[in-house]
């Protein structure tokens, strides 16, 4: 607890490396109960589903998650899109990598000038995301991102609305706000920072 400057839990996992799946799904379930959060029904299967099976397209999952990390530059985002293309080359039923591909070429328009072409693909891209996970919100997020970019705000509405339904984490209500600011609603914007 950064705040109280307290120690609250920890833990160390040992084993081989195919047995990471399993360690991954019981740190999450211990990390619930140190931190007491009731888990509902439909959030227990959650932290039970792996992204994926296979442990190098995991190890390029990671990478693409990395490179989304921090500053944002146009190498993050293109590296971010080579290491997702990498992972769904392994495996193609990867919701997060999808997600990382949409995220990557939307940023690669929005923030580096990159055509709106490419926004096609990375609203495609969203929808592939919700094939394999439809309670995935931050792929709804992106795909209203994506909306947001061509100039379609009843598509992009639907989008970030389906996003809140889930139940929109921290970078829902980011991405929300990106959309916001877009539109000149500044006041909205910052009120979805404030979430």
């Amino acid at each position: 607890d950064v705040y109280a400057q307290e120690h609250i839990w920890s833990n160390t996992f040992k084993g081989a490396a195919e047995d990471m799946f399993a360690a991954q799904e019981q740190f999450a379930l211990d990390m619930a109960n140190a931190l007491k959060l009731s888990l509902t029904a439909e959030e227990r299967p959650r932290i039970a589903k792996r992204s994926t099976e296979n442990l190098e397209a995991l190890e390029w999952l990671i990478k693409a998650e990395a490179q989304l990390l921090d500053h944002l530059s146009l190498l993050d985002y293109q590296k971010a899109l080579e290491y997702s293309d990498a992972a769904l080359r392994l495996d193609r039923k990867i919701s997060m990598a999808w997600f990382i591909r949409s995220r990557a070429l939307n940023g690669l328009v929005a923030f580096h000038g990159h055509p709106n072409t490419l926004c096609s693909e990375a609203r495609e891209s969203a929808l592939l995301a919700l094939t394999h996970d439809p309670l995935n919100a931050r792929a709804f997020s992106e795909l209203a991102f994506s909306y947001a970019l061509q100039g379609k705000p009843e598509e992009c509405g639907d989008a970030i609305a389906q996003a809140l339904a889930i139940g929109g984490d921290s970078y829902v209500h980011q991405r929300y706000a990106s959309i916001l600011m877009g539109a000149r609603k500044l006041e909205e914007a910052l009120h979805q920072l404030q979430l």
